[in-house]
């Protein structure tokens, strides 16, 4: 029997020799010109080169890139300063004072009334609603008369209709010049004159959505061909993992499949496939991965599981309700676990142990399918963890030494409580389902007192 201790090892240059002292770069001479003229242009020019061209990348990468763009929409609706794609830096909204007019705006409308206006105003955040608004405040009849200019007819105006502007202050519509409401609300022109059209166009007068940018490019996948993938990834049978199913709710594709097999198969089945990378973004979509069964699954949960999928009706809700108390029993055991081994770490007379055998190890480990076929030496590993130390000790034995049964697991487990203080009179040992580690309990707990 061989005994093994794993363990971190941190070497450093000053623990193995206190004199050791790390060698420093020679500075260039002028003499040695040979040597260190390419090393001054390798890391000198064309560093600094490569490193400007980095750098303007990732600025234009970092400019055009979605966030940013996202960001600059949300701040130019909310009048806010922004930096355009080109990086002109427009400045913020800001509420300008008024003029002397005929309708006494300036009078009429107290500072703290227009700046709560403005506030208000530029707090809605969406174009879509500051272009209702607008459009609300503003009224549009005809012209009754037209002054005519026949001295000169180039000065004839030929306007057909007349804007009238107001602001809507606790619940009363009071008149405004156009000025008083351009500069209230920073506004431009243009966007007045948008909101208005806007408006003319529909015939309820209710203003319509802004479609730009909303509109599904030529070159976008179909929602029916991404139902097909999804579809086709689905049709692989997958299992819920028994032991991480509180901490992740991922399923597990049989190991012996891959994205390649899965991608092929899925090219074969359709006359016009995606590209490999969209069937990936909707693989890892779905939440899949790709493990092997017999490390990860409880047999009591596949057998319910394949009981769940034959049955139907009355009996088929009985077997889902024993899967929920077999997961309760599961999720209670491992609370148990986890409140031993902080007691363990805080109570130094006792000491918590988890105990498993590993997969057989065959001896040698080849790949050439002639030794499959022929007896091979069979090594096994006993690993015994104490939760309060990092370190784990293995065991190992091969068949020509001894069997895998209780008898040899005791061995080990009596070799490694041996070597226990005397102070400690409290042990708890977990381990699986194994027989040949004789486990006692259903949640594979044992505790003894010495």
């Amino acid at each position: 029997m061989v005994t093994e201790d794993i363990a971190e090892v941190n070497i450093d240059n000053g623990e193995i020799d206190p004199d050791y002292e790390p060698i420093e770069e020679k500075s260039s001479s002028e003499d040695d010109v040979s040597v260190n003229v390419p090393r001054q242009r390798k890391a000198g020019l064309g560093e600094k080169e490569d490193n400007t061209q980095t750098i303007e990348a990732e600025v234009k990468k970092c400019r055009f890139s979605r966030a940013r763009k996202r960001e600059k929409c949300v701040n130019r609706n909310r009048g806010v300063s922004y930096t355009t794609l080109s990086g002109k830096v427009v400045k913020a909204r800001v509420m300008k004072p008024l003029r002397d007019c005929r309708a006494e705006c300036r009078k009429r409308l107290p500072e703290d009334i227009r700046e709560s206006i403005f506030k208000e105003y530029w707090s809605l955040g969406s174009r879509d609603r500051r272009v209702a608004y607008v459009a609300s405040l503003v009224d549009t009849m005809e012209t009754k008369t037209s002054r005519k200019r026949a001295y000169n007819p180039d000065k004839e105006k030929f306007r057909m209709v007349t804007h009238t502007f107001h602001f809507k202050i606790n619940g009363k519509r009071e008149k405004v010049c156009r000025g008083c409401f351009m500069n209230t609300l920073d506004e431009t022109q243009m966007f007045v004159t948008l909101a208005i059209t806007n408006r003319s166009t529909s015939t309820s007068g209710i203003t319509q959505q802004d479609n730009r940018g909303k509109t599904s490019p030529g070159n976008a996948i179909s929602d029916e061909r991404l139902d097909e993938v999804r579809r086709h990834i689905q049709s692989f049978p997958s299992y819920e993992s028994h032991y991480t199913r509180r901490t992740n709710n991922k399923k597990y594709l049989p190991s012996f499949l891959d994205l390649n097999t899965m991608f092929s198969f899925y090219k074969e089945s359709t006359s016009n496939p995606v590209g490999r990378t969209v069937y990936t973004r909707e693989f890892k979509s779905l939440g899949l991965a790709f493990k092997a069964p017999k490390v990860d699954t409880c047999h009591r949960c596949d057998t319910l599981q394949m009981k769940v999928k034959l049955a139907s009706g009355a009996e088929e809700e009985d077997i889902k309700q024993e899967i929920s108390v077999h997961h309760a029993e599961a999720d209670k055991a491992y609370l148990q676990k986890d409140l031993d081994k902080k007691t363990a770490k805080d109570d130094p007379s006792k000491r918590c142990f988890t105990f498993d055998l590993q997969q057989c190890l065959p001896t040698p480990f080849v790949q050439s399918s002639v030794s499959f076929y022929k007896r091979q030496l069979w090594t096994y590993n006993l690993t015994m963890h104490e939760t309060s130390k990092p370190s784990v000790r293995c065991y190992m034995w091969h068949e020509g030494e001894g069997a895998r049964g209780a008898n040899q697991v005791a061995t080990c487990v009596l070799r490694e409580l041996s070597e226990l203080p005397e102070d400690v009179t409290h042990i708890i040992l977990y381990s699986d389902k194994c027989g040949g580690q004789n486990r006692r309990e259903a949640s594979g707990r044992t505790d003894w007192e010495v």
